[in-house]
């Protein structure tokens, strides 16, 4: 196998195991949803810039059977819908790592 398919074979392998661990996290959770809105030492999870200083940010995570999504807005009431599988592996560590907080945040109340 060549190096380059190794890589991406292991990054393909990486983001999945993300994905999962995320899912794991909210599966069971009332809902299957969690709020990941900006929080005290939290920041909030910036999907695209529409102008400056406008942003869409992640509000929630939700589960819907196999599949995970982020439900996004933005200051003018705008909403969208990503597909976790749509985003690449630091994107996807930045999600993970606020669900977790937010978790604990939860859990430390």
């Amino acid at each position: 196998m060549k190096r380059a398919e190794l890589h991406k074979m292991q990054y393909d392998l990486l983001k999945e195991s993300i994905i999962t661990d995320t899912w794991l996290h909210i599966k069971d959770r009332d809902g299957s949803t969690l709020d990941i809105m900006k929080e005290k030492s939290i920041p909030a999870i910036v999907v695209g810039e529409i102008d400056h200083p406008l942003t869409e940010v992640i509000d929630e995570v939700v589960v819907k059977n196999d599949k995970i999504f982020a439900l996004t807005s933005t200051a003018y009431g705008d909403t969208d819908k990503y597909d976790l599988e749509d985003f690449e592996v630091p994107f996807l560590i930045a999600i993970l790592d606020s669900v977790e907080k937010h978790i604990e945040l939860e859990d430390s109340k």
